[in-house]
């Protein structure tokens, strides 16, 4: 059965450094024209109900940071962020938490618009991820190592800047079948486009 006001919105204007907020809705849209530090929520409503969730929604235009286990609130009223750092939530970005009254703590379980959290697009090989001023990016997934047991035969630089133009600084080749031993390719110099090879040893 859903708690009392789970799912009625609470809109705030204000800005700035926030401690022990007082909202007694389990959606909070944070509105107004400012940045926002949020260093705790008032938990005196949900005391005697374990498992309430709350859902805060950054509208403000700018990031709006949730502090990790801030002194600035008190201690029954504070965030849990995993990680144990400060979250950055971008504009139109959301973060979910769930109070434990074993803990006592709010504690984060989900959040869309960070920056160590980034957030995948369907299958295009594409995050979303945080940019400094609180709005987002789209950027690409680029595998870092990746297996081709189809190649056989040595590889140059050439070879390998034919088969990934976009590679990028370190990003590695592992070839087992190399009919001269196996090893791996990466590419040490980005500019200039060049690799190296590493054999491979058993131990």
């Amino acid at each position: 059965m859903p708690q009392p006001n789970q799912y009625i919105e609470t809109i705030i204007t204000s800005t700035g450094t926030i401690n022990n907020l007082v909202a007694y809705t389990g959606f909070i849209r944070f509105t107004g024209s400012g940045s926002v530090v949020l260093t705790g929520k008032d938990s005196t409503p949900n005391q005697a109900e374990q498992g309430i969730n709350l859902l805060i929604r950054n509208e403000t235009g700018q990031a709006l940071t949730i502090k990790h286990l801030s002194t600035s609130s008190d201690n029954a009223n504070q965030f849990y962020i995993l990680g144990e750092v400060d979250l950055p939530i971008a504009d139109k970005g959301t973060a979910e938490f769930y109070y434990s009254n074993t803990l006592q703590l709010w504690i984060l379980t989900n959040a869309f618009g960070n920056s160590f959290s980034p957030q995948y697009i369907d299958d295009a090989n594409k995050v979303v991820t945080l940019v400094g001023d609180g709005t987002t990016k789209t950027q690409d997934v680029i595998e870092i190592e990746i297996v081709r047991d189809d190649i056989t035969t040595d590889q140059t630089s050439a070879d390998l800047n034919t088969l990934y133009p976009d590679a990028a600084l370190l990003q590695k080749i592992f070839c087992p079948n190399l009919v001269n031993g196996g090893g791996f390719y990466t590419l040490i110099d980005a500019a200039n486009k060049v690799w190296a090879f590493t054999n491979i040893t058993s131990v």
